[in-house]
């Protein structure tokens, strides 16, 4: 049943004429179930179902319409709508009970199904429901976690033209997904989707530039650094050495440098770029800070430095 639909007779006559002839109370249904799982690509992918199952009677009548532990004097139903709750709930467990035991198999009819179904062991809830729809319908609603393995095959897309994957029987494992992100990689790269640039001002305030620490930035994702770009306001000469370290043990210093020979620099120059690294560090993690440190400087009043980068 669709989330929010009234529970009323009609729509469980809707439901029950699917699977048999006549609808009668007491009934259970289901609503479509909301799904959960980790998906990546290992042979242990499970994915989960969230189950709403309601377990219903007409309040006061039978499923035949006739009234319910009938009272002869005021020919009224004398069956409480906490009775219609206990009956129902028995209902439940009792369904839980099987549904447990055909999984594992335990009897003529069934086989062990655990490979690929399995009820969670996470609690089970039962809530009471009452008067619900036109029909006036009681009962509990009971709430349960059932697991199922997931076909962890990652499809080839290649007809769309988005990817090809490397072929696998089973499901597609690390070594092979190397290969999967190098093409995604490629693909986002010339789709130019992940590139960015980071820029970082050092601004002497009127005044040349002066040596030292000039500041801090944090990287809120991780990614590739493919090249620097560097701009000045005038011609003259700067070198801006990178330090990189994690959170945790801030501050960077000049130990944590990861520029190597390829600092940031303008001689006699007001624009310089290196956009093929060679000893400059270019790996960066989510959390981690830079420092930005001026070696040398003269007549440089105003710099910009541009890094470029995939986001990965």
């Amino acid at each position: 049943m669709p989330e929010g639909d009234e529970l009323n007779y009609d729509d469980f006559k809707r439901v029950l004429t699917e699977v048999t002839t006549g609808s009668k109370f007491p009934a259970a249904a289901w609503k479509p179930p909301r799904s959960n799982g980790k998906f990546i690509a290992k042979y242990d992918e499970w994915e989960e179902y969230r189950i709403e199952m309601f377990f219903l009677n007409t309040t006061y009548y039978t499923g035949t319409t006739q009234i319910s532990k009938p009272n002869s004097g005021t020919r009224t139903s004398s069956k409480s709508v906490i009775e219609e709750w206990d009956d129902m709930k028995v209902a439940a467990v009792d369904f839980i009970r099987v549904l447990q035991l055909v999984l594992k198999g335990n009897n003529t009819d069934s086989v062990n199904m655990l490979d690929a179904i399995q009820l969670s062991s996470k609690e089970k809830f039962i809530d009471p429901v009452s008067f619900a729809g036109t029909s006036r319908l009681s009962g509990v609603r009971l709430t349960f976690i059932l697991k199922i393995f997931t076909n962890c095959l990652i499809q080839d897309y290649v007809d769309g033209g988005i990817i090809v994957l490397p072929e696998s029987d089973d499901c597609t494992f690390d070594a092979d997904l190397v290969v999967v992100r190098n093409e995604v990689l490629n693909i986002i790269r010339e789709l130019g989707l992940a590139d960015g640039s980071l820029n970082y001002v050092i601004d002497g305030g009127g005044s040349v530039i002066t040596t030292g620490l000039k500041g801090y930035i944090e990287w809120g994702f991780s990614a590739t650094i493919t090249g620097w770009t560097i701009l000045a306001d005038q011609v003259g000469d700067i070198v801006i050495d990178v330090w990189k370290d994690n959170y945790g043990n801030f501050e960077p210093t000049l130990a944590d440098t990861i520029a190597g020979s390829e600092k940031p620099t303008l001689a006699g120059a007001k624009k310089n770029q290196d956009l093929s690294f060679t000893s400059f560090s270019a790996t960066v993690l989510e959390g981690d800070i830079w420092a930005f440190n001026v070696d040398s400087v003269a007549d440089i009043k105003k710099v910009t430095i541009a890094f470029r980068f995939i986001r990965q």
